[in-house]
């Protein structure tokens, strides 16, 4: 439903599903060649460690991308119009995004939408990783040519990577951060049946290995942009807290992750973890 006036691809990227959505995707590109190319695997790509986003960046041929995930839908026809013009403004920028809201989901329905902890205006790298005083949802990543290419670079060479949106935010956001529109111009919806986070959210060991990724992810980055380190120590006492809070992750479990991170979190904030994970399972049985 987009309307905007400079030519536009839509690369679809489908990872070797089962479900049918090929055969589908595969029509409308025969329906549609000069607007839709479909990227079809025989074999799932991410299983073998390779990032879907930086694979379907790779086949984009425009100056510009944005990113629509599976769970997540736009809603505003005019989101890639506004974008394009704010980056077109400001040629020192390599990204923009918008406010985005959450369809929460438990069971396969709907229970809950609000918006996503973002603010509009122009923010440095560290604060968009920190994720603190803003956010920057996927379906609202709109990002410059070269920035994709950076990441893409990236990615290729760390085939472990379990976090790739972060890393498109990294690198768009690198050079002079990002543009934040105060409008709201999509939909991500959480914990949707079948989807990561779903999986994330219901099984206990499957969280603590997002978490531990995202740990050592956002601290592989330091050394690419110093500035950020305060920001990434704060990022990883966060995605720990989660850890040590969480009541059906047993005391043992939270304390080992905990001190597996020890390094990254620092000592200090390392032993502050521990005590609350000892306090939460107190709680728990008072």
């Amino acid at each position: 439903m987009q309307e905007v006036d400079v030519p536009v691809e839509i690369v679809v990227h489908d990872d070797a599903s089962t479900d049918g959505t090929a055969e589908i995707v595969a029509d409308y590109a025969v329906r549609y060649p000069s607007r839709i190319r479909a990227i079809l695997r025989k074999e799932n790509q991410f299983s073998q460690g390779k990032r879907p986003a930086a694979l379907a960046f790779g086949e984009a041929r425009g100056d510009y991308m944005a990113l629509c995930e599976g769970d997540d839908f736009w809603t505003d026809h005019c989101k890639i119009a506004q974008q394009l013009a704010a980056l077109e403004a400001e040629p020192e920028v390599d990204m923009c995004a918008h406010l985005v809201k959450i369809w929460d989901y438990r069971d396969g329905i709907k229970v809950n939408e609000y918006p996503c902890r973002t603010k509009d205006g122009l923010f440095h790298v560290g604060e968009v990783l920190e994720k603190r005083i803003t956010t920057v949802p996927t379906p609202a990543v709109f990002i410059r040519r070269r920035a994709a290419e950076d990441f893409i670079k990236f990615v290729s060479t760390r085939p472990n990577l379990r976090f790739g949106d972060v890393y498109i935010k990294f690198f768009g956001a690198l050079r002079n951060g990002v543009r934040i529109l105060p409008e709201c111009m999509a939909i991500s919806r959480a914990r949707s049946s079948g989807s990561w986070s779903e999986a994330v959210s219901l099984h206990p060991k499957r969280r603590i290995e997002e978490m531990s990724a995202k740990i050592l992810g956002l601290s592989e980055l330091i050394p690419l942009e110093p500035s950020i380190v305060k920001n990434i120590h704060i990022a990883n006492k966060l995605s720990a807290r989660r850890i040590a809070l969480a009541s059906d992750i047993p005391l043992a479990t939270s304390v080992e992750f905990i001190w597996t991170h020890r390094r990254q979190l620092g000592m200090s904030a390392t032993t502050k973890l521990i005590i609350h994970s000892f306090r939460a399972r107190i709680l728990m049985f008072c």
